[in-house]
Formats: structure tokens, C-alpha cells, sequence
């Protein structure tokens, strides 16, 4: 197992740092409400070599290592990309959501999609909320990604858009429960699948929020890639 500190920031309360020892990492992937527009993305990446899902929504198991709050990791290559979601984290406080990175290999995902998402790490923020206190409005917190390269150019905006486009955690939840045959235990990381847009490959630098504007609250995550050749 790997242990993930997080700090539960709620209103008029003290930080609570929590300890999560990881039991496992799963990815959703296809995992948008309009599934008409799934389909038509799944034709798009297939139109790019990206092989169809057998189902969807997709999970792939990362494994206990699969995430990391680092906010620097290590690729091969320069051919891989961060997707902005929502994690899920099944705490001993509680269920906790916050921001996260699906960071995956371009190169690998016209092989195999499981594979690419097993190349890189999920970079996830080490600040969470309590899922209970944004659950009356889950659908209107808004996601956003911005990513440059690593010589000074300013940011770029490359995705927005609200969890409301994505199935709610409670879907996220049963749905995992139907594919692994148990309810989640505690250590169980989910990520939520993404929302629309075109992160480009290649970036050294990653910025991504999860906003609340009921509360106007944010949970952020910033985090650097080294990029490592593949041979010397």
C-alpha cells in the first residue's frame, strides 16, 4: 500500500490532515451523462488510431501506486498529456473528493488505452473536501486545466467545463461496485473520466482547479513533468 496525506478543508473548521493508505487507483474513462457524445468521441480517437473501448464507461485498476501528490513527476518522452478530473477518495473521515490529473502517453494510447494509463502516474491534490459538503451541488463545481511548456510561455487554457457532464460520484460509485463485485473499501481511489477538450502532448507544466461557486471555494493542483529520454 502507499500512503496519500490529505488536508479536509471544510468552513469554519481547522485543516484535518488524514492519512489514506492506497489499496487502489481506478480510472473511469467514457464516463460523460451524454453518451451520444461518448459515442462520438470514441469514433474521433478511433479516427486517430486510439483503439474502441470494450465498454463504457471504462475502468481501468492502476493499482495501490497509481497516484501520487507530488508535484513533480517523472514520463518518458514527450508525448504525454494531463487530463483534468475529480478524484474520489475514501478516507477513515469519510468519503473526500478533490482534483486530480489523469496524466497519460499519447505514443502508448494508439496501443492499448490501460496501458497508457499505467505509464504515468494520476497526480492528485493533497487538499480535499468532504464529499457530504458539496453533494447539493456536486453538478455545478466546475473543473478547469491549464498547461505551458516549461520556458516561461504563459499558461493556456485547454479544458472547462462543470462535473455536471460527468456521471455523479454516486454512479461513479455503483458502477464500480457492479465491475468489481464489492462495495469500494476504505484506501479506494476513484478518478472521474474527463470533460471536453484537447490537452496537448508535450507540456512541462500543469495547472488545474476544482471550483465551487456556491461556497467560491477552490481546490488546486499544480505540478511539473520531467521528461526522461528514452535512451543515453
Amino acid at each position: 500500500m502507499t500512503d496519500l496525506k490529505f488536508r479536509i478543508v471544510a468552513e469554519g473548521a481547522s485543516e484535518l490532515v488524514v492519512a489514506v493508505p492506497v489499496s487502489g487507483v481506478y480510472n473511469f474513462g467514457y464516463a460523460g451523462r451524454d453518451q451520444d457524445s461518448v459515442r462520438a468521441h470514441v469514433r474521433e480517437l478511433q479516427g486517430r488510431g486510439v483503439p474502441a473501448p470494450a465498454i463504457v464507461p471504462t475502468l481501468y485498476p492502476l493499482g495501490a501506486g497509481g497516484a501520487t501528490t507530488e508535484t513533480r513527476i517523472s514520463v518518458f518522452g514527450d508525448q504525454t498529456f494531463g487530463e483534468v478530473e475529480f478524484a474520489l477518495i475514501n478516507s477513515s473521515a469519510g468519503w473526500l473528493v478533490t482534483v486530480a490529473s489523469d496524466h497519460t502517453d499519447a505514443l502508448v494510447e494508439t496501443v492499448s488505452v490501460s496501458r497508457a494509463k499505467r505509464t504515468c502516474p494520476d497526480v492528485v491534490a493533497d487538499r480535499a473536501w468532504r464529499l457530504t459538503d458539496v453533494a447539493d451541488h456536486f453538478d455545478g463545481l466546475e473543473l478547469v486545466s491549464e498547461c505551458a511548456s516549461a520556458g516561461g510561455v504563459p499558461a493556456q487554457q485547454v479544458q472547462r467545463g462543470s462535473c455536471g457532464a460527468l456521471l455523479s460520484p454516486a454512479t461513479l460509485q455503483e458502477l464500480w461496485t457492479q465491475r468489481v463485485g464489492r462495495t469500494p473499501p476504505e484506501g479506494t481511489v476513484i478518478l472521474s473520466g474527463t470533460i471536453g477538450g484537447e490537452p496537448p502532448p508535450g507540456m512541462g507544466i500543469w495547472q488545474m482547479r476544482l471550483h465551487d461557486p456556491v461556497r467560491g471555494a477552490d481546490l488546486r493542483l499544480d505540478y511539473r513533468v520531467d521528461s526522461l529520454p528514452e535512451e543515453l
